[in-house]
């Protein structure tokens, strides 16, 4: 029997060293493995960085284009109100003037009857702020 187990002995290593081996392999194709899947994840993750990035810039620039849109828009409503305004403002120096032209021919066609009104509103005025 020991015979046999002298022979058994150089089985029984090479089946240790195959075993071995082929253990071995598969360690090295799984760290093979799990490196193509890391460079592939960080790749994927490099892609995704830049797609994130370059639809930030996309945004970034429609809102800075809708900025200027927008600026342009009030800009152009500032420049209508004004010119609204102009309109009023000439409208109402026009009325005053014909006011004033009225009041003055007035004046000259009655003057002591404005200055009795005038000497009557100054009274009331007086009256009303003296209190």
């Amino acid at each position: 029997m020991s015979g046999n187990t002298q022979a058994g002995r150089p089985e029984g290593m090479a089946a240790v060293g195959q075993a071995a081996s082929d253990l071995k392999t598969s360690a090295t194709q799984a760290a093979s493995d799990l490196k193509k899947s890391a460079t592939q994840a960080a790749s994927d993750v490099a892609d995704a960085a830049t797609d994130a990035a370059s639809t930030v810039g996309d945004q970034i620039a429609a809102l800075r284009k809708q900025v200027e849109e927008l600026y342009a828009d009030r800009q152009k409503y500032i420049a209508q109100a004004m010119d609204t305004a102009e309109g009023y403002a000439s409208r109402v120096a026009d009325t005053a003037q014909v006011q004033y032209e009225a009041v003055s021919e007035r004046v000259r066609e009655r003057p002591a009857q404005s200055i009795l009104i005038a000497a009557a509103v100054g009274y009331i005025l007086a009256r009303i702020l003296g209190r």
